[in-house]
């Protein structure tokens, strides 16, 4: 894991807990902002406390992903596919 996906993982896991306490109503101003007000509008204050915990809760995840180093099976880290490449220029031609 590189220092790259600890920071970002980091930073999505915070902003998870920013939007759980904006969707416990301690964030008043979080209710201010665009998509929210326009969900307020619509369906109420209950209505924009569930599209906070919504976000939270894919923040959270993200987060857990990116710290688990979980990827999927295509992408591949570039130090690995420099040695993939590596490997492959070995003489080994078929």
């Amino acid at each position: 894991m590189t220092a790259d996906q600890i920071f970002v993982g980091s930073i999505a896991i915070v902003l998870s807990i920013v939007t759980t306490i904006a969707a416990l109503g301690y964030l008043p101003a979080a209710f201010e902002l665009g998509v929210a007000k326009r969900i307020q509008q619509r369906y109420g204050q209950r209505g924009a406390a569930r599209f906070y915990w919504l976000v939270s809760a894919l923040l959270f995840a993200l987060g857990l992903v990116i710290l688990c180093d979980v990827r999927p099976s295509f992408a591949v880290p570039e130090a690995e596919r420099e040695q993939m490449i590596a490997g492959d220029s070995d003489g080994e031609s078929q």
